[in-house]
């Protein structure tokens, strides 16, 4: 995209799945029916897998996965953002949760971001594509961004279970807070 004559991972990233799906589109799949999905981990552990036919990918959902405080913030932050209730984040609303995180993104950023979300490239977000790139994004974007919220970043947060903590905004850092410190 920029002409140097290399391409950085940021311009192939949005093209790789529509390659995977070619690639398996124009090969001659022979398995016995029934069998054309395969399982796969990607290079974090989450588990997908990907039909040897068509190159469709799926995410797998994690066998029981507890789910952290901060984690627990990306999922209220998904749901509280699907406002039509369609169990996907359709761009505007995939916008509004990255911004909500606080910190500031360029429209490149997010586009990229949206793209690696997106693992069956129709435009909009499940929670199945969300999750997996949570802890990425978290670990990613919080320690490259700077922080322009003032000077305490610390947020006390509820989630859906009403479960309270704290998330520091600057770092990402993210604090259960006690029954006792949650009641007060």
């Amino acid at each position: 995209m920029d002409t140097n004559g290399g391409v950085k991972w940021s311009e192939f990233q949005p093209m790789a799945g529509e390659l995977i799906k070619t690639h398996y589109a124009n090969s001659d799949w022979t398995g016995e029916p029934g069998t054309e999905w395969r399982e796969m981990s990607d290079c974090t552990g989450h588990n997908y897998r990907i039909n040897q036919q068509t190159g469709d990918t799926e995410w797998m959902a994690a066998a029981s996965k507890p789910m952290g405080p901060m984690l627990r913030h990306m999922w209220q932050l998904f749901k509280q953002h699907d406002v039509n209730g369609s169990g996907e984040l359709e761009w505007d609303e995939f916008w509004t949760v990255m911004t909500e995180l606080g910190l500031e993104m360029s429209e490149e950023e997010m586009e990229q971001w949206h793209a690696f979300a997106d693992k069956d490239t129709n435009g909009s977000i499940k929670w199945s594509e969300f999750e997996p790139m949570a802890d990425e994004l978290i670990a990613k974007y919080y320690t490259t961004h700077e922080y322009t919220g003032g000077e305490d970043p610390w947020v006390t947060m509820t989630d859906s279970e009403g479960n309270r903590y704290s998330l520091n905004k600057k770092t990402g850092e993210c604090v259960e807070m006690p029954v006792e410190a949650a009641a007060e």
